[in-house]
């Protein structure tokens, strides 16, 4: 039985004296970008060492950024679900410590993408015109947005015992934060980065359409591979 967390990814050794660059010279990697993965830095509900964290990594990323800037990029993280937090850092993230651009989580304590609550900060990216890296986690219902992240992926998959996270529910869990957006007023100026191929979305995108244009039959959608009318 799979230990229920969803953290399945060792670390990787990082640095200006950083052994694995000359690999990625080797294999053809010209720049790598830094970025938290699940679960990102709400770990307790202790909002104070949260916002402890967040400014601990994203100033360790600067750090790194600095050593070899022409092959090492930071996407910073932000102090989530504090929202006051995380929009003063917006700024702080991108003027004082130069950080590439952001990096969000599918969900942060059951805010998905689409939540009002997290309007002021995406306005932020917007206004900024920023690139956001969107990495999946585990679900969240709010009923159990205080605990801690194996807490409440045992609580939200109902499979959790016997699989880790990046297994499946990851790409449920990017497909939930994405659909979410549309109940926001439009941020055109926002580039989003999905990871993991946007989990399960492609494979439901016929059938989302056909449903949002019952709401709104003027619909249109593009993307890469679609375009719909």
């Amino acid at each position: 039985m799979a230990s229920p967390t969803p953290m399945a990814c060792q670390a990787s050794p990082t640095g200006p004296s950083n052994p694995i660059l000359p690999i990625w010279t080797q294999v053809g990697i010209a720049k790598s970008v830094l970025s938290i993965s699940s679960p990102g830095t709400y770990l307790s509900t202790d909002m104070a060492a949260t916002r402890a964290l967040t400014w601990e990594i994203m100033e360790y990323g600067a750090n790194v950024k600095r050593q070899p800037p022409d092959r090492l990029g930071s996407f910073a993280s932000l102090p989530l679900p504090d929202i006051r937090a995380a929009v003063e850092e917006v700024g702080y993230a991108m003027d004082v410590l130069n950080a590439d651009s952001f990096v969000l989580h599918s969900n942060t304590a059951a805010i998905y993408l689409g939540y009002p609550v997290l309007h002021r900060v995406l306005a932020g990216f917007d206004a900024r015109r920023t690139v956001v890296s969107i990495h999946p986690t585990t679900a969240c219902h709010h009923n159990h947005k205080h605990d801690s992240p194996s807490e409440r992926y045992l609580t939200s998959s109902p499979l959790a015992p016997h699989y880790r996270a990046p297994l499946f529910e990851f790409f449920f869990d990017s497909a939930r934060s994405l659909l979410d957006p549309r109940h926001n007023p439009p941020l055109p100026h926002i580039r989003f980065l999905i990871s993991h191929s946007k989990g399960v979305l492609p494979s439901l995108l016929d059938g989302l359409i056909l449903i949002l244009r019952l709401d709104n039959p003027s619909l249109h959608f593009y993307s890469r591979q679609h375009s719909y009318h």
